[in-house]
């Protein structure tokens, strides 16, 4: 899934995130996109509009709930970082994925 050029405003660790989740939704189980974790029902969100898409425009729509919700994030939330507005993926993803879920436990 393309995102924004590289530099200020980039989407990649959100794109990243989005493109991993979607191709792998067994490992996610089921979207909640009523979660009280607010990043997750927006990934969820983001999910659900994705399974729908027929064109690319619609594809690159349907990644504006996640996208929107990280944007407000703050950065000890890992949110954008103040001095380069990028999000780190790692932080993200563990912001996004606080719940354990069935599939990841070992």
């Amino acid at each position: 899934m393309p995102g924004l050029p590289w530099g200020p405003g980039s989407t990649c660790a959100m794109d990243t995130i989005l493109e991993m989740s979607f191709r792998l939704r067994h490992l996610f189980g089921e979207l909640d996109t009523m979660s009280p974790v607010l990043a997750e029902a927006a990934w969820a969100k983001s999910i659900v509009a994705r399974l729908g898409v027929r064109t690319t425009a619609e594809l690159a729509a349907s990644k504006s709930h996640y996208v929107d919700y990280t944007q407000t994030l703050s950065p000890a939330r890992s949110g954008p970082h103040p001095g380069s507005s990028y999000h780190s993926l790692l932080d993200l993803f563990m912001t996004t994925f606080e719940r354990p879920r069935e599939a990841w436990r070992i």
